[in-house]
């Protein structure tokens, strides 16, 4: 199956199948910021925006998606030109292991813009 959205700004078709979970589709299509955690939703690890909402992206299968946006958080900042969170859990040293930060600044970026 293959369907259209937009990634991080960028238009792109992902191909999947047909049971697949987003997660796993965007883990196939490179985008590793997405952590495969617990996969039942529990851990957040897989944290993206869908449309501007935070989703565990392990808990939404791809086939549903139709010209949607999704931003992880590769999408918020870069290594270079981080984003005001990103930084901020540098320098507090809040990444640990690094394996469930992007979910977390996800997480974080989503609050913010719903309460600044």
């Amino acid at each position: 199956m293959k369907t259209l959205v937009t990634i991080n700004g960028k238009s792109i078709e992902l191909r999947f199948d047909p049971d697949e979970t987003l997660l796993h589709t965007l883990r196939n299509h490179g985008y590793t910021e997405v952590k495969s955690g617990c996969e039942e939703g529990e851990c957040g690890a897989c944290l993206i925006l869908l449309n501007g909402k935070a989703v565990n992206s392990c808990l939404i299968f791809t086939a549903t998606l139709k010209n949607d946006n999704i931003l992880t958080a590769a999408g918020i900042g870069t290594l270079h030109e981080p984003h005001i969170i990103q930084q901020a859990f540098v320098d507090c040293g809040a990444v640990q292991c690094g394996f469930c930060t992007p979910g977390m600044v996800i997480a974080g970026y989503a609050l913010l813009q719903d309460n600044p």
